[in-house]
């Protein structure tokens, strides 16, 4: 069976306690498209910082050096 868009929003993931029935729980199930793109956009995100969190400490880096010269010139 091919994968079409309609078949992939019929894919899901079932609450583990309601499917064995463990707890008292209700029925609920989330779609594998819909948390794909959760998880990217987080992961996304999650990069983002990381590089920034990087580039900033590259740049102060790069101000202590430059002091250190500044001061050494001085």
């Amino acid at each position: 069976m091919p994968c079409t868009e309609a078949y992939k929003e019929h894919i899901m993931y079932i609450c583990g306690s309601y499917k064995k029935r463990t707890a008292d729980c209700t029925a609920h199930f989330i779609r594998t498209d819909l948390l794909t793109a959760g998880v990217t956009e987080n992961l996304r995100k999650v990069t983002s910082y990381a590089v920034k969190k990087n580039e900033l400490k590259t740049a102060e880096k790069r101000i202590a050096e430059l002091s250190a010269i500044f001061k050494a010139a001085v």
